[in-house]
């Protein structure tokens, strides 16, 4: 949307998200890759779906990658302090050096990390781990952020990250939930493909 905080209305602008009756975020805004189609069937989006690189999200509060690379996607020097950074893709989409510089990271499940069944390229967790530059101890489960057991972010200039690697699940609902603002608002339009 135009009225976005990202370039030229890039992405999606979250403002006011409250999670039981305390204020989780103000304001983000969260860019969106384009996704391209031959013949412009759905608009003029545009999709990398073999030749994946990075994407530019300097000035940005979250970004999300949800690639296949095998090659990190975002650069350190993109992100300011404050960035959310989560990661639904390969784990090779974040690189040891964002892990080792975030000041907390987050996965959704410790044992799917640690067994991920793609071992074609590295897992920067698993490899952090092992090499005792992290610790499991400090890297919690989402399970266990959302139902207070362990702290959430503890400043404004945490750079956090989020790791999902158990297929998406989340990313549904979170789809479900902006569909059904989107229906309660009357935003948008129904188009039938």
């Amino acid at each position: 949307p135009a009225a976005s905080s990202g370039v030229s209305g890039s992405g999606l602008e979250l403002r006011f998200v409250d999670y039981r009756g305390k204020r989780a975020l103000y304001q983000a805004h969260v860019p969106i890759l384009n996704v391209k189609y031959d013949g412009d069937a759905c608009g003029p989006y545009r999709v990398w779906q073999y030749d994946e690189h990075c994407f530019q999200c300097d000035g940005a509060d979250v970004v999300c990658a949800t690639t296949h690379s095998p090659e990190p996607v975002v650069r350190l020097a993109w992100l300011e302090p404050g960035t959310h950074v989560s990661s639904m893709g390969k784990p090779t989409e974040l690189s040891r050096g964002l892990h080792l510089m975030a000041n907390r990271i987050v996965v959704g499940s410790q044992e799917q990390e640690r067994n991920y069944n793609d071992r074609s390229a590295a897992l920067p967790l698993v490899e952090l781990t092992a090499e005792g530059k992290l610790s499991w101890s400090r890297i919690p489960e989402l399970g266990e952020l959302v139902s207070g057991r362990v702290p959430g972010r503890e400043g404004r200039e945490e750079i956090n990250i989020f790791r999902e690697s158990q297929g998406g699940y989340g990313d549904i609902a979170f789809a479900t939930w902006i569909y059904e603002e989107a229906l309660r608002r009357k935003l948008g339009r129904e188009i039938e493909l």
